[in-house]
């Protein structure tokens, strides 16, 4: 398996002895993430807030793929079976919804995914197929259409202060890049420098959705590619640090290489070892990593400003006490500052039934939620405070 962008940067890392060294203005930093003394946090450690928002049942949903959580409005994408965009307000009624299934002007096919404008007016839906970038209104009205047959199918795609930055599934024309940079007009692409091949072209079935992760409160972004230990920083349209993630003597690709994918599953299961997966969370200060640890899902909390990480054993909620995490619950959310995941209603109303809600502040919100259909969905959204105390014993 062509593993060039682990080889070719993890031997910088062996010719840099130290954590951190500047290079073209560029720091790569090697963080080696601590599985051997787990910690358990506790949700008010992290979080100041819950959402708790029905999402009616008479709205066909389909298949969330894609959720983005706005200051006013919630905006969700589904691709694969109604290929609607909807959007909401907190109160779970349906502000908007539209389709636009096809191939001529201001049409899609198999949209993939979805960005909303910062005035929360627009919503930019891209598609692979048809190698488009669509601009409509929150009600479906066409307002721009942008063909990019030239650069290559975009697995994600972000808004920054100064356009966009994408994400390119075959950068082989501008010498293997990953990462573009677009005006509002999408015009002529700028790509930063570096070659940030995923894994072979045959690994592209792990059902990687993100790739581009916001940072909370900042107009900078990190990019990942499927299963890379790298992340990498970017802000004001340039690379400013690239971060290397390790698991010590457990690192499966350190010890497998030149393993496929499809197999990382059942060698970490039989083996004991780790590797990163494709589902976080940045919190501002902090990151939740998503990852495989002897074949389970596990979450790992990196500190930003400590640059230390460490292995969660558990995220105990005692902030709305209905449920606990040991793993980030879905890949559909990646808005920065907000943990979420969507169950349905017959469930949320079971875990209720066995939780004491005697002076939970939500009671009277999580008692009042009920819904003629039981497979309704309830989404469940915590936000990260402003300012987190990482110092943890």
């Amino acid at each position: 398996m062509k593993q060039l962008l682990q080889l070719s940067l993890f031997s910088l890392f062996l010719i840099f002895s130290c954590k951190r060294v500047e290079n073209n203005q560029t720091n790569f930093t090697e963080i080696e993430i601590d599985l051997e003394n787990p910690k358990e946090l506790l949700f008010s450690q992290l979080f100041d807030t819950c959402f708790f928002v029905p999402l009616p049942s008479e709205i066909p949903l389909g298949e969330v793929q894609q959720m983005i959580i706005g200051d006013r409005i919630i905006t969700v994408l589904d691709s694969r079976i109604s290929k609607t965009v909807s959007t909401f307000n907190f109160k779970g009624e349906l502000i908007a919804q539209f389709a636009e299934n096809g191939d001529g002007p201001g049409k899609y096919l198999n949209p993939h995914g979805i960005v909303l404008s910062s005035d929360e007016n627009e919503v930019f839906v891209h598609c692979n197929m048809s190698r488009k970038v669509i601009e409509y209104t929150l009600d479906g009205k066409l307002l721009s259409e942008h063909i990019l047959s030239s650069v290559g199918a975009i697995d994600d795609i972000e808004i920054s202060s100064d356009g966009f930055i994408t994400s390119i599934t075959d950068g082989s024309f501008v010498d293997g890049s990953k990462i573009a940079f677009y005006d509002e007009a999408f015009s002529k692409p700028i790509f930063p420098f570096g070659n940030y091949s995923r894994l072979s072209s045959e690994e592209k079935n792990v059902g990687k959705i993100n790739f581009l992760y916001p940072e909370f409160g900042k107009d900078s972004f990190y990019f990942q590619d499927i299963l890379s230990p790298i992340f990498v920083h970017i802000e004001k349209n340039r690379i400013d640090d690239i971060f290397r993630f390790s698991f010590s003597s457990r690192d499966l690709l350190l010890k497998h290489p030149e393993r496929n994918a499809s197999e990382y599953l059942f060698i970490s299961r039989n083996e004991g070892l780790a590797y990163l997966l494709g589902n976080h969370i940045d919190g501002g200060d902090f990151m939740l990593l998503d990852i495989m640890d002897s074949g389970n899902l596990g979450l790992v909390l990196w500190d930003k400003q400590s640059n230390e990480a460490f292995k969660v054993t558990k995220l105990v909620n005692d902030l709305s006490l209905l449920m606990n995490f040991n793993s980030i619950p879905s890949s559909y959310n990646h808005t920065p500052g907000y943990l979420s995941l969507i169950i349905p209603f017959s469930m949320f109303s079971e875990i209720r039934s066995k939780v004491d809600l005697t002076l939970n502040p939500y009671e009277s919100i999580i008692q009042g939620i009920n819904m003629d259909d039981p497979e309704s969905y309830i989404l469940l959204t915590y936000r990260v405070k402003k300012d987190v105390e990482l110092s943890i014993d």
